[in-house]
């Protein structure tokens, strides 16, 4: 990201603790949206839930967000992006566990 822009240094936090990873070219695509089961990675390792990629990548994630009653009840599809109310939602019940 340029350094410029007013998220570059919570991008590269991010990046630094491992929380996202960007792309494989190195990019981070800032403006791309985002859908489900990619916030449900970034916000889970962010709050510490370890991950491990299973079959395909964000199974384990997603059976575990399940089990733990993380996923709000409009999301219908993995690959869905997602609203602000939605991210919102994620996290409130991610920090009520």
């Amino acid at each position: 990201v340029s350094g410029g822009e007013w998220y570059s240094g919570y991008v590269c936090f991010a990046k630094a603790q491992g929380i996202v990873e960007g792309y494989s070219d190195d990019s981070f695509r800032p403006s791309q949206e985002i859908n489900f089961v990619e916030a449900l990675k970034i916000s889970m390792i962010g709050f510490d839930y370890e991950y491990v990629e299973g079959d395909p990548w964000y199974q384990n994630l997603v059976d575990e967000a399940e089990e733990n009653d993380f996923i709000p009840g409009d999301i219908y599809e993995y690959g869905q992006d997602l609203t602000r109310g939605q991210m919102a939602e994620l996290i409130t019940r991610i920090l009520s566990s």
